[in-house]
């Protein structure tokens, strides 16, 4: 990306100060004596920048305005109205009220209808007239069939009780819901239908948003009607520069959205923990100097970066201020270089939601979508920009693993989601995966896990070989037929080309043909859908009735372990079989049933574990948790919070000492604490 400076070198006095009886300050408006900020010094030099124009006089603030390439003015701070919903009606009557002349919409927003009666209320009021408003909406994606375009043009104008836009865009260069759709209607056809909206009069000019310069190239060549705007997204933590010099170049407008840089403005994407321009020591310095918010700064530098900036509020009294106090001031040529001169760059919207690689949906579009890179996307270093950052923000721990009984290796702590809450668990896996967990083990919650995986896999935190997945074979399943069934439900739910470990949840099923059941789960094995097959709950004589018929040995047997469930006996099988023990209620916190409810809770209580604990500083849990992988087992703890996630991985930094340890093996026994469901 170049340096900004090269296209927007603010001079020592960047906006200056005239009258209205200036012929040169705004062409068309004469005899107003009213002080306006005048930018048409810098026309030679940035092209399209705003030239002088000025608020209705029933309004208390002056704005800057852009001159389109059709004539029209674009003000320069408008309403962004994304995510607005309930509040939207208030939020533009307050703006209008406030002096805003440029309104942002757009059909996908779903709230235009709610915009709609807004605009109207202050109009009937008489304190604007519609042709001193600027109004945009967008065509979404599903619209863009040439025959489509005049319809949901016509709905938007319903929708907001108006004749005509003062601009439509082309919200996405992506022509289906979700952009899976490779043989959609191409821009160019949407483009064609798009300027017989300017021929109708439904429509003053035309324009697209989230274009590149490679797009922008191709649309403009054959464009009888050229676009006046693109809107993308600009600020100073991501300027954008290459293309909005490109744009300058052929007299095409930068609407800015996401001005103030803050990640809570883009999708569920990485980008949401990057860090916000609002919180940039630099600019926060630079507003101090004019005792101003850190956000009115960078709508400020917005302005004098060349574009049109799109605050969203819902705040009557911020929508106000988000414009009167960015204007009748300016940032100094030093200020605004060292704004522009900031070296954290990134994408916050970076349009994850319309890049599939082939491997993402392989039964349904073995292709891929439209685009299956963001360079597709974007014809930049988005890919490199993202990697970097990602990288550099999740520094994950390195879990041991220990090698099973076929040669494949398994992490000894893994990420339990049982009963883990819905709305949650795809949230707690996500973040599991960031935190350095590389074994999830799935209980009944895979649709949710499956979206938390396909988004981690699409932000290349990390790749499908370095993930170890456990799905369960629940009773219900537990019958040859049953089983292939699941795996394939799995293997199309996760978005995965095979699970890594495939369970037996309980040692019994709907038919008594066990054997069968097993030769099933083996024949996937050899067809690659499963790597490993293990057994959960199996005691003794189960496991070493399936070590009779099994071809393919079990590399697992999941159980209930902790200090006072120890199952010696079962443990010392598996050990003689090779055979694995994964400990789930390692922490013991499963919900009490049977005798084991009346005896003290849940044992985490237990008096001898509360005096280890309290002597190492540390959590009862953790010491459990810490006794099971000392004890030789696998330990999957669920846990939903960030912190909990931490503090479960902290127990690969400390060991119990031997008189604790032992201590604790020697732990009183009690009765079970999951039963069979």
């Amino acid at each position: 990306m170049s340096p900004a400076a090269s296209a927007f070198e603010a001079p020592s006095k960047l906006w200056k100060m005239k009258t209205m009886d200036n012929p040169d300050a705004a062409p068309g408006i004469k005899n107003n004596p009213r002080t306006v900020i005048d930018l048409s010094i810098d026309r030679q030099r940035s092209g399209n920048l705003p030239i002088v124009a000025l608020s209705p006089t029933t309004f208390e603030v002056e704005q800057p305005y852009a001159i389109l390439n059709n004539g029209a003015r674009i003000p320069l701070v408008g309403l962004g109205t994304y995510k607005g919903l309930d509040s939207t009606q208030i939020a533009v009557e307050a703006a209008l009220r406030a002096g805003y002349q440029h309104i942002d919409c757009a059909a996908r927003y779903g709230n235009e209808v709610s915009i709609g009666k807004g605009i109207n209320n202050v109009l009937k009021e008489g304190l604007v007239k519609r042709e001193n408003i600027f109004i945009t909406s967008k065509l979404w994606n599903t619209n863009h069939a040439p025959d489509k375009v005049l319809g949901a043009c016509e709905k938007t104008l319903q929708d907001l009780q108006l004749e005509y836009l003062d601009l439509y865009l082309i919200h996405w260069n992506v022509s289906d819901e979700h952009g899976w759709q490779t043989d959609g209607p191409t821009i160019h056809e949407t483009w064609a239908a798009m300027e017989k909206l300017v021929d109708l009069g439904l429509v003053k000019a035309i324009g697209v948003s989230n274009l590149s310069i490679k797009k922008l190239e191709a649309l403009v060549k054959g464009a009888r009607i050229q676009p006046s705007v693109n809107q993308v997204e600009v600020h100073p933590y991501f300027r954008n520069d290459d293309l909005i010099e490109w744009c300058r170049r052929h007299g095409i407008h930068v609407s800015a959205y996401c001005p103030l840089g803050t990640p809570s403005s883009s999708a569920k994407q990485v980008t949401r923990y990057a860090p916000s321009a609002t919180q940039d020591p630099v600019l926060a310095a630079i507003a101090k100097a004019h005792n101003k918010s850190i956000q009115h700064t960078i709508i400020r530098w917005g302005v004098q970066h060349g574009t049109s900036v799109l605050p969203k509020s819902s705040n009557p009294g911020r929508i106000k201020e988000n414009l009167h106090k960015t204007v009748g001031w300016e940032l100094s040529a030093e200020e605004y270089q060292k704004a522009t001169s900031i070296d954290f760059q990134l994408r916050m919207v970076d349009g994850c939601q319309f890049v599939h690689t082939p491997e993402e949906d392989p039964e349904n579009h073995p292709n891929g979508g439209l685009y299956k890179s963001f360079t597709d996307l974007w014809d930049d270093d988005s890919e490199q920009q993202r990697g970097k950052f990602i990288k550099g923000l999740y520094t994950s721990i390195a879990i041991p693993s220990l090698k099973l009984n076929n040669g494949k290796e398994m992490p000894i702590l893994g990420l339990g989601t049982w009963k883990a809450p819905p709305g949650e668990v795809g949230m707690t896996v996500e973040r599991g995966l960031r935190a350095g967990y590389r074994h999830v083990d799935c209980d009944g919650n895979e649709i949710e896990v499956g979206e938390s995986l396909r988004l981690i896999f699409k932000e290349k935190v990390i790749e499908r070989k370095d993930l170890h997945f456990t799905s369960q074979l629940m009773p219900k399943d537990c019958h040859p037929a049953g089983a292939k069934k699941a795996v394939d439900g799995t293997l199309l739910t996760l978005g995965l080309d095979y699970v890594d470990l495939f369970i037996v949840h309980w040692p019994h099923g709907r038919a008594d043909d066990f054997e069968g059941t097993w030769k099933a789960m083996e024949d996937m094995v050899e067809h690659g859908k499963v790597h490993s097959l293990g057994v959960s709950n199996f005691d003794v004589d189960k496991l070493e009735s399936l070590m009779d018929f099994a071809k393919v040995r079990p590399v697992i047997n999941q159980v209930e372990l902790n200090p006072n469930r120890r199952d010696s006996e079962l443990l010392r099988l598996c050990r003689d079989l090779s055979i694995e023990v994964m400990a789930y209620s390692s922490m013991s916190k499963a919900q009490p049933v049977g005798e084991s409810a009346k005896i003290n809770g849940h044992n985490i209580k237990d008096k001898l574990l509360q005096a280890i604990a309290a002597k190492l500083n540390k959590h009862p849990g953790e010491v459990f948790l810490r006794w099971a992988i000392q004890h030789g087992t696998i330990v999957i703890p669920k846990a939903v919070s960030a912190d909990l996630l931490q503090h479960h991985l902290a127990v690969l930094d400390w060991e119990l000492s031997d008189e604790d340890y032992k201590a604790l093996s020697k732990s009183a026994a009690r009765p079970r604490e999951v039963l069979e469901l």
